[in-house]
């Protein structure tokens, strides 16, 4: 009887040591950042918010509201805790990727075009044909 208590407790045990370690993503449009924190709202309308301290992140075009976000994290989630993700992947909302192809754009056309110069900067000034009172 003894023995049988003792695998059940340890099986307990061993489930909750388990979930702990286990990962979880959760992906969301971000409606709250800053330096070390990140909130994202599912599909479902859910709210999670997560410290980003000491997660791996990917953000190319940095954070902005309304980016798409996909967070990873290690055991359960608990909504009045500080929830620590452990990998951040951040990709431009539809909104913003449009403003960034914009910005190529314009960015590669001035590369293109030469440089207009005035008549007056190719004109070449010798200071010592200056005469006294000019």
């Amino acid at each position: 009887m003894n023995s049988k208590i003792i695998v059940a407790a340890t099986a307990v045990a061993l489930s909750f040591s388990m979930s702990s370690c286990m990962l979880h993503t959760i992906s969301g449009v971000v409606t709250d950042a800053s330096m070390h924190t990140i909130t994202v709202q599912t599909p479902k309308k859910e709210h999670y918010t997560f410290s980003t301290v000491d997660a791996k992140k990917k953000a190319p075009d940095g954070i902005v509201l309304e980016d798409k976000a996909k967070i990873q994290y290690k055991g359960e989630y608990k909504k009045d805790e500080v929830n620590m993700a452990t990998k951040l992947t951040v990709k431009p909302g539809e909104e913003r990727k449009q403003q960034l192809k914009q910005t190529e754009k314009e960015q590669t056309k001035t590369k293109k075009e030469p440089a207009k110069s005035s008549k007056t900067d190719r004109k070449a000034v010798n200071p010592g044909n200056r005469q006294a009172g000019s």
